[in-house]
């Protein structure tokens, strides 16, 4: 049999790939581990805010300040993104000062002590 010389030969067989790994679509245990580690930050925030709700405003600063170090710290280890990590950061930080502004209101009495109602003379 004879070949054209001006005809390009076809490339060598290529060995076979690898399958492709399978990507797991996010299942009740990834949710669970999510919700999880959202609600014990969520608590140790509250407990914190009114724990400190006792003390000066220099500790809510230093404290906020500490709590948000760990919450960067953990969410990108127990796998959250960007977006959902800013978002319970933010969650967490108001949740710690509110929780310390209830405590401080209720202990100064302003929240449960009625205004005065003046009468007309």
């Amino acid at each position: 049999m004879v070949t054209d010389p001006s005809r390009p030969k076809p490339p060598p067989p290529q060995p076979p790939r690898p399958p492709a790994p399978a990507t797991e679509p996010i299942g009740a245990s990834a949710r669970c581990c999510y919700m999880g580690t959202f609600l014990g930050l969520f608590a140790l925030s509250l407990i914190l805010g009114f724990v400190l709700g006792r003390l000066s405003w220099a500790a809510i600063v230093i404290s906020s300040a500490a709590l948000a170090a760990l919450v960067v710290a953990v969410l990108p280890w127990h796998g959250f993104e960007i977006l959902p990590g800013i978002a319970t950061l933010a969650a967490c930080l108001a949740t710690h000062q509110v929780a310390y502004l209830s405590f401080v209101g209720h202990a100064r009495g302003s929240v449960s002590r009625p205004r005065p109602v003046r009468q007309a003379a």
